[in-house]
């Protein structure tokens, strides 16, 4: 890409190896990513302090972090599309080019390991609080929040496919949540595992539940950082061929 000469008194600004004008909504992403993800490694910290001093898990907390991803994730779908390369080619960001990738395009393929990653994480982890002391309520609403979540979120992963212009510090956002979700769900069930009076169906579903999960934070974590190095090229492009642009 070639590198643009400041114009009307802005500065180039370094992303990852890519050089941009300056543009007044990269620190509104900066800062929007930033909080949101304190916040949610708050909340996993705070939940897990929780679940070793008490029996019940606290499902409010859940609620709440979804809550906060949901929004991070809603904000990004929003922002991509208006970044200044990007918002350059309408053509490109079309909903109807965007919804042909996502089902029938190269983008099919990471989409559909995302989403059958997801679909076992979050069954096996509803069978799981069937089996423990969780309402039916509760679990039905805590299924419908993180189905919700990671739709949005492959939604993200989607349109980030398709970017190719100041995603490396949405990638390293993105790849911090992943990684402080990775370290959450192990600590977190290794203390309901070792909890007493644990129902061994409970602790069977829980353990498969977390392997599928692991499976899909790591597939998003290479996608993050594949897209943060490369952020020109393709990752669900077998050869890894540049983007090409509508």
């Amino acid at each position: 890409m070639d590198m643009e000469l400041p114009q009307d008194g802005k500065e180039l600004i370094n992303d990852g190896e890519q050089k941009y004008l300056e543009w007044p909504k990269d620190r509104e992403a900066f800062w929007v990513l930033a909080i949101t993800v304190l916040i949610e490694m708050l909340l996993m910290m705070a939940k897990v302090l929780v679940v070793a001093l008490v029996t019940n898990e606290p499902f409010e907390v859940d609620a709440a972090n979804y809550t906060v991803g949901f929004i991070r994730n809603m904000y990004l779908l929003y922002h991509i599309r208006r970044i200044p390369e990007h918002a350059s080619r309408p053509r490109h960001w079309a909903s109807s080019r965007l919804v042909s990738e996502a089902f029938t395009g190269p983008s099919s393929v990471l989409l559909l390991e995302l989403t059958v990653a997801a679909a076992l994480s979050v069954s096996l982890e509803v069978v799981a609080l069937s089996h423990g002391d969780s309402g039916v309520g509760s679990t039905v609403v805590l299924y419908f929040m993180q189905c919700t979540n990671f739709v949005v979120l492959f939604a993200v992963v989607m349109m980030m496919e398709q970017g190719w212009s100041r995603l490396h510090s949405i990638c390293k956002w993105q790849q911090a949540v992943q990684v402080a979700f990775l370290v959450y769900d192990i600590v977190l069930h290794i203390i309901v595992m070792t909890k007493k009076d644990i129902d061994h169906e409970f602790r069977d579903f829980r353990i498969a539940s977390l392997a599928s999960l692991i499976a899909l934070r790591l597939i998003c974590y290479r996608f993050f950082q594949f897209k943060a190095d490369e952020p020109e090229y393709s990752f669900v492009n077998p050869m890894h061929a540049k983007l090409h642009l509508h």
